[in-house]
């Protein structure tokens, strides 16, 4: 069996991605982690009921997400934490390299992109802090690398019960798909009505978890909401506006910069850098000068961060 180029880069940036995750993730033991370690520790005791163990889960990250939940509880009874997780990271990365390289010219800088892409801040912060961002993006980016409709169905409504926050994310996908589609008008009201129900039904059974994120805010720093939160937020949202000359960015990322808005702008930077890459090499099939000059800073960003972590035990000080 012969496998592809494509196939083959995936995989070498996969088990890359889960090498280092191997070496750097033991060190990840305070901030958020110490919270997931506590969990994944103490929550799931055979002696404990169902409803014990979900109390345990709820109160230790603070989340009632049923997705990660079910995830932890199956994968703590065969495997050490530092694997699983480095597992998933080299899985991440295998779909976040082939999705890349399934848009991106075959041109020699693709490399250079990716190694970027592996290197820079959001990478780091999604794959040693956000984890249960992390596994949303997995789901996501499964929603995009399968072609058949039932399956990126599933796994967009899997990603937003894995993370309430990609709502926001999903949502503007969904619209900017409707809205572009080559359909008859009513076809296009009835879906963006099915959509508005679908995703409704969402928010009402996760309603408990986003009010309790909604209410956390009022302890952010200032920097992060507010008029502040929307200025980070609007970056990327910009730069891909000015690198491919249209205003689709703008439209289909103005939800995201409300909710950094009103929610603050910490986890939803992530979803937007990600949403930048993706939709640059969708239109332009490389990475510009401004996605290079991005990612060089967001990697010497990045440098700090592991340092932390190697050092401190949590990325953040």
């Amino acid at each position: 069996m012969v496998i592809s180029k494509v196939k083959l880069y995936s995989l070498m940036y996969g088990l890359l991605a889960f090498l280092l995750s191997l070496y750097i993730a033991p060190f990840y033991v305070n901030g958020d982690q110490f919270h997931y370690r506590g969990m994944w520790d103490s929550c799931f005791f055979g002696s404990m009921s169902n409803e014990a163990q979900r109390h345990c889960y709820s109160s230790s990250i603070g989340s009632s997400e049923p997705i990660y939940y079910y995830i932890v509880r199956l994968a703590q009874e065969f495997f050490n934490k530092d694997l699983f997780i480095s597992a998933i990271n080299g899985i991440l990365f295998y779909l976040i390299a082939a999705l890349s390289l399934r848009e991106y010219q075959a041109v020699w800088h693709r490399h250079i992109f990716l190694l970027l892409v592996l290197s820079n801040y959001y990478i780091m912060v999604l794959m040693f802090a956000a984890e249960r961002l992390k596994f949303a993006f997995l789901f996501l980016l499964c929603a995009a690398f399968f072609s058949k409709k039932l399956l990126k169905g599933i796994f967009a409504l899997i990603t937003i019960l894995t993370h309430s926050q990609m709502l926001i994310l999903v949502a503007a996908f969904l619209t900017q798909i409707v809205l572009y589609a080559k359909i008859a008008l009513y076809k296009k009201i009835g879906l963006l009505f099915a959509g508005v129900a679908g995703l409704s039904a969402t928010i009402f059974v996760l309603r408990n978890h986003i009010l309790a994120k909604y209410e956390s805010v009022s302890g952010m720093d200032e920097t992060d909401i507010g008029i502040m939160g929307a200025l980070k937020a609007s970056v990327f949202i910009v730069f891909a506006a000015i690198s491919t000359r249209r205003f689709q960015p703008l439209i289909f990322g103005s939800p995201l910069i409300l909710s950094s808005y009103v929610l603050g702008s910490g986890r939803i930077i992530i979803m937007i850098f990600f949403l930048y890459i993706g939709y640059v090499l969708s239109v332009k099939k490389k990475m510009d000068l401004l996605m290079l000059a991005s990612l060089l800073f967001c990697t010497y960003k990045s440098i700090d961060f592991v340092k932390n972590i190697l050092t401190t035990g949590s990325g953040y000080l």
